[in-house]
């Protein structure tokens, strides 16, 4: 409905924007439609007072309605504050997706790789970023130097690495293992490796030891000497002795393989005396001469034995000959090992065939090695019974 052009309450012609009366403060319904003038009584007076009993009835309704409008809260806009929030969601995703980032590039699989890659390069400093002790100490750069000349000497030992590193051999000399995180989260991951005991098989007298050109101590273990606590390397080995000395390098693998080195030297010949011979030639005369030779010639003639005897010296020679023969059966160790068999078969290394002596005697042996599938070769030897030394090779082999 159309708006009143008249407040109903005082009469007071409004305005086309009025929804108050400005005069009484009456708030203006749209129901109530006032089209005309209030009607004018005939009593002015009168209608004056009870108009302006109204006007105070209207002014304190408006002062009422004033106040209680004034009682209640004004509404206010509210702000939207989505800048924080997307701050927010924005950082979390960073965040979610850096950890997803990190943890693919620092994936042990990932770094199991690149370590095998630097493990196995040769390259000094690479090597020893990666490589630690079972304490999780870095390597020396001594250590390093060894492991690197056994990677030129065998090319094996750099697969065999990487198998023990990748899990593919469980008793291995290397292991992956957790030292320590990146950026306080992400496992690290180094390449652990156990140490080894060098065995060590000599015939020097009062033998101190030189690895590396440095001295080492070495423990007495029976027959032989033992160097605990190598990292796998190839090392320059001395034994000094009290009156010889021999260097020979060494090599310490990467597999649980004991490894055993064998540094024998030669011993003093023994000096056989001659026998002298009897001098013929004395101060008597022609005839006494020519007399002891007739007899010496006749004796002899006795003395020779006819073809189906024997003597007991011949058969001594035999005897002696055999037993002799029969010191040198066994097993040898060296480089590589020798075996002599009581039924004349030899093997020697990846080589066999059948042997025979043809001298044993006086601390000398010299024996013919007929190899299986042809071939035939003599080696002089010296012998005391306990060790074969030639000296054609500079090596000894220890019974």
């Amino acid at each position: 409905m159309d708006k009143p052009e008249y407040c109903p309450n005082c009469g007071n012609k409004l305005g086309e924007q009025d929804y108050f009366c400005p005069e009484c403060g009456r708030r203006l319904e749209t129901d109530m439609a006032v089209t005309t003038a209030p009607v004018i009584d005939e009593h002015p007076q009168a209608t004056v007072e009870m108009s302006n009993d109204n006007q105070s009835e209207d002014q304190s309704t408006q002062a009422t309605q004033t106040d209680a409008f004034s009682d209640q809260p004004t509404p206010k806009k509210k702000k939207h504050r989505k800048g924080p929030i997307i701050t927010i969601i924005l950082l979390l995703v960073l965040v979610a997706g850096g950890y997803f980032a990190g943890n693919f590039y620092y994936g042990k699989e990932r770094q199991v790789q690149a370590l095998k890659d630097e493990a196995t390069s040769g390259n000094t400093s690479k090597m020893k970023t990666v490589l630690v002790d079972a304490n999780k100490k870095r390597l020396s750069d001594e250590n390093i130097e060894d492991l690197k000349r056994l990677y030129l000497d065998d090319g094996s030992d750099v697969k065999n690495i990487n198998q023990q590193i990748s899990g593919k051999q469980n008793n291995g000399m290397y292991s992956v293992v957790k030292d320590g995180k990146y950026f306080y989260i992400f496992d690290k991951y180094k390449i652990s490796e156990k140490d080894k005991t060098l065995d060590i098989s000599t015939n020097i007298e009062d033998p101190a030891f030189y690895l590396d050109w440095k001295q080492i101590a070495a423990t007495r273990d029976g027959s032989q000497y033992k160097i605990s606590h190598l990292k796998p390397g190839v090392y320059d080995l001395k034994i000094k002795g009290s009156k010889k000395s021999k260097e020979q390098q060494v090599k310490v693998t990467t597999d649980k393989k004991d490894n055993i080195a064998k540094l024998t030297v030669a011993k003093e010949k023994k000096k056989h005396k001659k026998k002298a011979k009897k001098d013929i030639e004395t101060e008597t005369s022609p005839n006494q001469v020519s007399h002891d030779s007739d007899e010496q010639r006749h004796d002899e003639a006795e003395s020779k034995p006819t073809p189906t005897e024997s003597t007991d010296s011949d058969d001594d020679s035999d005897s002696d000959s055999s037993d002799s023969n029969n010191s040198l059966v066994g097993h040898y160790s060296g480089s590589p090992d020798l075996e002599l068999n009581a039924d004349g078969t030899y093997t020697l290394g990846g080589k066999s065939g059948s042997y025979k002596v043809l001298q044993n005697s006086d601390g000398q042996v010299q024996l013919q090695f007929n190899q299986s599938g042809g071939g035939s070769i003599v080696e002089s030897y010296d012998f005391d019974g306990n060790e074969l030394y030639s000296e054609k090779y500079s090596q000894g082999w220890i019974k």
